[in-house]
């Protein structure tokens, strides 16, 4: 039974460029988020190579073997493996897919690159639970990370790319429907982006941007779900990270400036800086000057923390929420209790 409008948080973190702390800042949105009492999933949409499968102490759900090969998305897990566990199928897949063969079902443990390759739009009743991992050190937050696996990362890159980069987004769509049918609890979901302004990033923005959208009738794409029909309201906000870098910054603050009429609640936030953000400011304006563009950039700006952000995947592979880190709600839109 779902729950009268509940309203569901929809928090994309998108990047012109990576190595910007765009996942560390994903992440400490999810976590924070969990710790002010919501049900928060982290989609990791980050098909590039850099999966939180590596970067945290993930466990995977042990999904049931599928006769036909693979696994079955279909029979909810009764457990989730353990870190060792874990490595060891992550290892099997690996070498299992180094035959090239697109076509052929997909090892365990799940990915979100199998769901999206997938067809979720004919197959609605898989259970949620089978694709979800948990941390090792339980923090309340459901994952979803991408492959890092060879094999995985060639199809990516070519979908990511071309055009079926909106096949893809699509499939996300369908993702978003399952969560939000399967999960009557759920208040919010995080994506991570893969750096780049343009194709699935982009795409992505646009879905999240017409389901919050609170004018006119919306549009039924051909295809998609009708999300619309959940007793929910959906809330976006999506952060560009940026860095004080100035080719970087440059390149943000022009796709700022283009896209914040289409999407009204989009912000720009400086990670990593060592200088005061008004010194940014000011360097957004000489941009917007030389471009002939008007207004003014509102950057919000996060220190470099590298106790604590910078240590999730080099490091300690989780993000202790030291006083800190909770600071960090501030800029990140979370209300957490102290």
């Amino acid at each position: 039974m779902y729950l009268a409008m509940r309203s569901i948080g929809l928090h994309t973190f998108c990047s012109a460029k990576g190595g910007v702390g765009k996942s560390a800042l994903a992440v400490a949105c999810a976590k924070l988020l969990a710790r002010s009492g919501r049900d928060v999933v982290l989609i990791d949409a980050d098909m590039t190579g850099t999966s939180l499968a590596d970067g945290l102490d993930l466990c995977a759900p042990a999904v049931a073997p599928d006769p036909r090969g693979g696994y079955s998305f279909e029979v909810a897990p009764t457990r989730h493996l353990t870190r060792a566990e874990t490595w060891h199928a992550r290892y099997a897949r690996a070498v299992a897919m180094m035959v090239d063969d697109d076509g052929a079902p997909r090892p365990p443990p799940p990915f979100l690159n199998d769901l999206l390759i997938g067809a979720l739009d004919e197959d609605p009743e898989v259970p949620v639970a089978s694709m979800l991992w948990r941390h090792e050190r339980e923090d309340g937050v459901g994952y979803l990370p991408s492959s890092p696996i060879t094999a995985d990362l060639v199809v990516a890159a070519r979908w990511l790319n071309h055009d079926e980069g909106e096949r893809w987004v699509r499939q996300l769509a369908w993702l978003l429907d399952l969560l939000v049918a399967q999960r009557p609890t759920l208040r919010d979901v995080v994506f991570d982006l893969p750096p780049g302004l343009f194709g699935f990033a982009a795409h992505t923005i646009a879905l999240c941007s017409h389901l919050a959208a609170e004018e006119g009738v919306k549009v039924q794409p051909e295809g998609f779900p009708r999300l619309e029909r959940h007793e929910a309201r959906w809330a976006l906000d999506p952060v560009l990270v940026t860095s004080q870098d100035r080719n970087d910054l440059s390149v943000a603050v022009e796709w700022y400036v283009r896209h914040r009429a289409d999407v009204p609640t989009l912000r720009l936030v400086a990670n990593r800086l060592s200088r005061p953000v008004d010194d940014l400011r000011h360097r957004a304006k000489s941009t917007l000057d030389a471009l002939g563009l008007q207004g003014n950039v509102p950057i919000e700006g996060v220190g470099f923390l590298p106790d604590s952000l910078g240590a999730i995947f080099n490091r300690s592979h989780d993000l202790d929420l030291s006083r800190e880190v909770q600071d960090l709600a501030a800029v990140l839109r979370v209300e957490v209790p102290r």
